[in-house]
């Protein structure tokens, strides 16, 4: 492996903890913890990635969804859930909150 294509891939966050684990599993370790990482943290480091690893993630992403499979009666729950949630605003027995707040909360939350 070249350097430069060494050091690309020690500096990268999502392939960081990959290499992390895999090195682990490889020592023999069964039960070991990973750092896990928050949705905000996986969002910064996907998008410190190439446009060309982006595609890459996704494509795996998608993959790996797709697996699973189609499970009715898991979309036949979310259905229900939906509904409920929406007579819920509707009747006025909850407010929503906009999307702008919600992320502004989010952002300060975990911009740290």
């Amino acid at each position: 492996m070249r350097a430069d294509t060494i050091q690309q891939y020690s500096t990268n966050p999502v392939r960081r903890l990959a290499r992390e684990g895999q090195a682990r599993l490889a020592a023999g370790e069964e039960n070991h913890t990973v750092a896990l990482m928050s949705v905000m943290e996986i969002e910064r480091a996907f998008e410190k990635l190439s446009a060309a690893e982006q595609e890459q993630f996704a494509e795996w992403f998608e993959g790996r969804l797709a697996r699973g499979g189609f499970a009715p009666a898991n979309e036949e729950a979310w259905a229900v859930e939906v509904e409920n949630r929406l007579e819920d605003v509707r009747s006025g027995k909850v407010q929503p909150i906009p999307g702008e707040q919600v992320m502004a909360e989010l952002r300060r939350r975990y911009s740290a």
